[in-house]
């Protein structure tokens, strides 16, 4: 087994978490549940053995999602301390602990191209010239009843809706990166498309 790379030990012990409770001896057959039970009592060993057994496929998809290594691995180093610190919340009912992961990394993931595109615009945008309102001044027509629409969308619904219009995938493509079944990811698609357009068609908005 791989040692934890000291990144994480020292993100750990900066947010007060050094403190572990070495109840269990978990081997390399203890399952991913019972792993994630190893993170809500605190133990390194259980997150050593999540991150070997599951850091490359991560890795993998998040380059996938981001297109930069660099930017890749910040962003699993993020999933991995999210989960250490929000393991209580694994639902074993609701899906695997790799979905789980997965699901947490495509919503950072896509958080993170958002305000790499906004960072983008304005470095790229050009100062206003005098005597005309500023691009920011004019909001586009729609934008805000959209992304309210979807912001208002379950994570799993968002995710998949993301996923196919943001970065163009097909079901096939995000069955494969979500590690869900096809006919899931299809019926996730088609419930997320109707609530969405449920929540345009409203008065309010």
């Amino acid at each position: 087994m791989s040692a934890l790379p000291l990144c994480y030990v020292d993100a750990t012990e900066k947010a007060g978490w050094s403190k572990t409770v070495e109840e269990f001896d978990y081997g390399n057959d203890a399952t991913d549940a019972v792993l994630v039970q190893g993170l809500v009592r605190r133990s390194s060993q259980a997150l050593e053995l999540l991150y070997d057994r599951h850091s490359g496929r991560m890795l993998a998809a998040a380059v996938r999602l981001l297109g930069n290594r660099r930017d890749a691995e910040d962003l699993v180093h993020d999933v991995f301390l999210e989960c250490w610190q929000r393991a209580d919340q694994f639902d074993e009912g609701r899906g695997s602990v790799v979905t789980w992961m997965l699901t947490r990394l495509h919503s950072r993931g896509i958080d993170r191209l958002r305000s790499l595109q906004v960072a983008r615009k304005h470095a790229l945008a050009a100062p206003p010239p005098i005597g005309h309102p500023s691009p920011a001044a004019a909001p586009a027509a729609g934008a805000s009843p959209f992304r309210q629409a979807l912001a208002g969308l379950s994570e799993v619904q968002r995710t998949v809706l993301e996923l196919c219009y943001y970065r163009g995938m097909t079901c096939s493509e995000i069955a494969r990166f979500c590690d869900l079944p096809l006919g899931t990811v299809k019926s996730r698609l088609a419930a997320g498309l109707s609530a969405l357009r449920q929540r345009m068609e409203r008065p309010d908005d």
